[in-house]
């Protein structure tokens, strides 16, 4: 009964992300981390993620999580991409997102592979200044949110969609 609703929750998300797709979205930033499951317990019970914890009682916190006053961070690995949780005792959310390859979770993801023109071709807001960059960043109007290609000759070789600190 449990792998049928997997099943069932799995294919709604392919079939929402393949309707999605075909036109991209207006604005990037909107509906930031689209299907990713808001907790790493979701990742890893629904989807099968591995999962690594780090928490301040241990020490061995990323220099980024101890400076924002995280209390655990945990990064859920799995179908083409890395999340990076954050909790403490006010939230517990999406701090990074690390696209490697296409996912049913992400539409970004079919952008891995992809070359550089047709990257600038549909991202017309990437600054100008950038687009010879092996690394191009743009954030959100209100510098809330981040999106990173990464790029080697000339291919998108991974995506990086993040909160700024």
């Amino acid at each position: 009964m449990k792998k049928n609703w997997l099943f069932l929750w799995l294919f709604i998300i392919f079939l929402s992300c393949n309707c999605n797709c075909e036109q991209r979205k207006v604005n990037l930033f909107e509906d930031f981390y689209e299907n990713i499951p808001e907790n790493a317990e979701e990742c890893s019970k629904y989807l099968g993620f591995k999962l690594e914890y780090y928490t301040r009682k241990s020490n061995n916190l990323s220099y980024y999580a101890e400076f924002a006053g995280i209390e655990e961070e945990c990064i859920a690995s799995g179908m083409n991409m890395r999340i990076t949780y954050w909790k403490n005792k006010f939230f517990n959310s999406i701090q990074v997102l690390e696209l490697y390859g296409e996912t049913p979770l992400h539409s970004l993801g079919k952008y891995i592979g992809v070359k550089r023109k047709k990257l600038l071709k549909d991202f017309p807001e990437i600054p100008s200044k950038q687009t010879e960059s092996s690394v191009i960043t743009f954030s959100s109007e209100n510098w809330e949110y981040f999106i990173t290609f990464i790029l080697e000759e000339d291919i998108v070789i991974s995506i990086t969609l993040g909160k700024n600190l």
